[in-house]
């Protein structure tokens, strides 16, 4: 049985899905996993979908060393098998709340989390380490208040 970081998990309102040992950086993952979390499920696998396309670029907060700058968003990259890997994550997150019979125009991502895989040393004459990482999604069903902001400042002008 897979072990997640995220506590709290109501089986009835929630899904999951976890990627074990994926051949993706640790640290760009750490970057992806903070741009999808709070999105919609649909609206995070498009903007992934741009990030491979290389239209939109993921923000780097933490690992900044030697990224350029994007117009608009600061220091940013596109980190392509990153983005390809969680958006099949994604899929069978969906694929997970269908089977539950949950809305899926109503899922947001409330939990991503990355840590570091083990280890894998390459064999031949220059001996490498591949990276090696552990992805975990945990969505929820959340019903999205639309116009709370226009119906606030419509109701003070009113008065």
């Amino acid at each position: 049985m897979t072990k997640y970081s995220f506590q709290g998990y109501d089986g009835k309102t929630m899904t999951k899905v976890v990627g074990k040992n994926l051949k993706i950086s640790a640290k760009k993952s750490y970057e992806v996993a903070n741009f999808i979390r709070g999105k919609q499920v649909d609206v995070a696998l498009h903007d992934l979908k741009l990030v491979v396309e290389e239209k939109l670029a993921v923000p780097y907060r933490r690992y900044t060393w030697n990224v350029s700058h994007k117009r608009g968003i600061g220091q940013g990259k596109y980190p392509r098998n990153v983005s390809l890997a969680v958006a099949k994550l994604i899929g069978s997150l969906k694929a997970n709340a269908k089977e539950k019979g949950m809305d899926e125009k109503k899922l947001t991502i409330i939990h991503a989390a990355v840590h570091k895989g083990a280890q894998i040393q390459h064999n031949g004459r220059n001996r490498g380490v591949r990276k090696n990482a552990h992805f975990e999604l945990v969505a929820k069903e959340i019903e999205r208040k639309k116009d709370s902001k226009n119906a606030n400042a419509k109701g003070e002008k009113s008065q």
